[in-house]
Parts: structure tokens; sequence; C-alpha cells
């Protein structure tokens, strides 16, 4: 499976899939079926992660069917 780059590029700032979890106040094996592709990134989360990201990344990077 394709892994989702950009979010990779959030979960290293932030430093980890669980600590990724923690802040979305979601479970870590969700956040992990976003990284693997096997699950699409809730579009209510998208403003929250390019936040995370600082800029590096776009809501078209995450989810790029919906932006």
């Amino acid at each position: 499976m394709k892994k989702n780059a950009a979010l990779l590029k959030i979960v290293k700032r932030v430093g980890s899939i669980t600590e990724l979890a923690e802040i979305l106040g979601v479970s870590r094996p969700h956040v992990g079926n976003w990284v693997y592709g096997r699950r699409k990134i809730p579009p209510r989360l998208v403003k929250k992660l390019v936040s995370l990201s600082g800029g590096e990344v776009t809501p078209e990077d995450l989810r790029p069917d919906i932006f």
C-alpha cells in the first residue's frame, strides 16, 4: 500500500502516530489506517492537520479528492 507522504510529514513533526492520535482525539489505529491508505482522513480533521504541519502540508495534499 502507498503511504500518505503528507500525513507522514505531520507525524514526524509531532513525534509519532500515537501522539498525533492523542492530539486529534482519535485512536492510534485510525491514524495508522490513514497513513497506510486503508481509510481516508475525515474532512473535519483536515484543517487541524494543516495547522499541525506548520504550513508544510495543504488540504489538497491530504484529501485531493475534496479540495
